[in-house]
Protein backbone atom coordinates (compact mmCIF):
# COMPACT_ATOMS: atom_id res chain seq x y z
CA UNK A 1 0.00 0.00 0.00
CA UNK A 2 1.34 3.41 -0.97
CA UNK A 3 0.73 6.45 1.22
CA UNK A 4 1.05 9.85 -0.43
CA UNK A 5 1.33 13.22 1.24
CA UNK A 6 0.84 16.50 -0.54
CA UNK A 7 1.72 20.11 -0.03
CA UNK A 8 -1.90 21.09 -0.77
CA UNK A 9 -2.95 20.77 2.87
CA UNK A 10 0.62 21.14 4.15
CA UNK A 11 0.44 17.52 5.33
CA UNK A 12 4.17 17.00 4.96
CA UNK A 13 5.00 20.26 6.74
CA UNK A 14 2.63 19.45 9.62
CA UNK A 15 4.41 16.27 10.67
CA UNK A 16 5.87 16.80 14.13
CA UNK A 17 9.07 14.97 13.25
CA UNK A 18 9.35 13.90 9.58
CA UNK A 19 12.60 12.07 10.39
CA UNK A 20 10.47 9.43 12.14
CA UNK A 21 9.21 8.34 8.70
CA UNK A 22 10.74 7.14 5.48
CA UNK A 23 9.60 9.84 3.06
CA UNK A 24 10.74 10.74 -0.41
CA UNK A 25 9.70 13.54 -2.73
CA UNK A 26 7.97 12.23 -5.85
CA UNK A 27 6.97 15.11 -8.08
CA UNK A 28 5.05 18.31 -8.64
CA UNK A 29 1.64 17.90 -10.22
CA UNK A 30 -0.95 20.32 -11.53
CA UNK A 31 -4.37 19.62 -10.08
CA UNK A 32 -7.44 20.39 -12.14
CA UNK A 33 -8.98 23.65 -11.00
CA UNK A 34 -5.83 24.89 -9.25
CA UNK A 35 -3.28 27.36 -10.55
CA UNK A 36 -0.26 26.23 -8.57
CA UNK A 37 1.35 22.81 -8.71
CA UNK A 38 1.37 20.74 -5.53
CA UNK A 39 4.22 18.58 -4.30
CA UNK A 40 3.72 14.86 -3.70
CA UNK A 41 5.67 12.79 -1.20
CA UNK A 42 5.66 9.03 -0.69
CA UNK A 43 5.73 7.52 2.80
CA UNK A 44 7.25 4.07 2.37
CA UNK A 45 7.53 2.75 5.92
CA UNK A 46 5.05 0.02 4.99
CA UNK A 47 7.15 -1.34 2.13
CA UNK A 48 9.12 -4.57 2.58
CA UNK A 49 12.54 -3.89 4.18
CA UNK A 50 14.51 -4.66 1.00
CA UNK A 51 12.39 -2.20 -0.99
CA UNK A 52 12.77 0.46 1.70
CA UNK A 53 16.55 0.05 1.49
CA UNK A 54 16.52 0.39 -2.32
CA UNK A 55 14.45 3.56 -2.14
CA UNK A 56 16.78 5.06 0.47
CA UNK A 57 19.88 4.11 -1.52
CA UNK A 58 18.58 5.72 -4.72
CA UNK A 59 16.85 8.75 -3.19
CA UNK A 60 19.70 11.13 -4.12
CA UNK A 61 19.77 9.83 -7.73
CA UNK A 62 16.02 10.34 -8.04
CA UNK A 63 16.30 13.87 -6.64
CA UNK A 64 19.09 14.64 -9.12
CA UNK A 65 17.00 13.29 -12.02
CA UNK A 66 14.10 15.49 -10.95
CA UNK A 67 16.32 18.56 -10.64
CA UNK A 68 17.74 18.00 -14.13
CA UNK A 69 14.25 17.45 -15.53
CA UNK A 70 12.95 20.72 -14.07
CA UNK A 71 16.03 22.45 -15.49
CA UNK A 72 14.93 21.02 -18.88
CA UNK A 73 18.10 18.93 -19.18
CA UNK A 74 16.07 15.94 -20.34
CA UNK A 75 18.84 13.65 -21.56
CA UNK A 76 20.83 14.10 -18.35
CA UNK A 77 17.65 13.53 -16.32
CA UNK A 78 17.01 10.31 -18.18
CA UNK A 79 20.54 9.05 -17.47
CA UNK A 80 20.09 9.66 -13.74
CA UNK A 81 16.64 8.12 -13.77
CA UNK A 82 17.93 4.95 -15.41
CA UNK A 83 20.28 4.53 -12.43
CA UNK A 84 17.23 4.54 -10.16
CA UNK A 85 15.17 2.25 -12.36
CA UNK A 86 18.06 -0.17 -12.81
CA UNK A 87 18.41 -0.55 -9.05
CA UNK A 88 14.68 -0.78 -8.37
CA UNK A 89 12.90 -3.02 -10.87
CA UNK A 90 10.11 -3.57 -8.33
CA UNK A 91 9.03 0.06 -8.30
CA UNK A 92 9.35 1.01 -11.94
CA UNK A 93 5.72 2.15 -12.04
CA UNK A 94 6.33 4.84 -9.40
CA UNK A 95 9.07 6.55 -11.38
CA UNK A 96 7.69 5.82 -14.86
CA UNK A 97 6.08 9.25 -15.26
CA UNK A 98 9.41 11.05 -14.88
CA UNK A 99 11.02 8.71 -17.41
CA UNK A 100 8.23 9.36 -19.92
CA UNK A 101 8.40 13.10 -19.35
CA UNK A 102 12.18 13.22 -19.76
CA UNK A 103 11.88 11.29 -23.02
CA UNK A 104 9.29 13.79 -24.29
CA UNK A 105 10.75 17.30 -23.89
CA UNK A 106 7.75 18.88 -25.62
CA UNK A 107 5.79 18.30 -22.41
CA UNK A 108 7.13 21.12 -20.27
CA UNK A 109 7.46 20.64 -16.52
CA UNK A 110 5.44 22.87 -14.22
CA UNK A 111 7.21 26.09 -13.33
CA UNK A 112 9.30 25.96 -10.17
CA UNK A 113 7.62 27.63 -7.26
CA UNK A 114 8.84 27.98 -3.74
CA UNK A 115 6.76 26.58 -0.91
CA UNK A 116 6.43 28.76 2.14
Amino acid sequence: MMLLLSSALQTHQRLLDPSNYKIRYLDKVCVKGKEEAIQLYEVFDGDPPELQMLKLETQADLARAQELYYDKRFVDAQVELFKVLGAQPLIVEIDRSLEEASANPRRAPPARRSVA
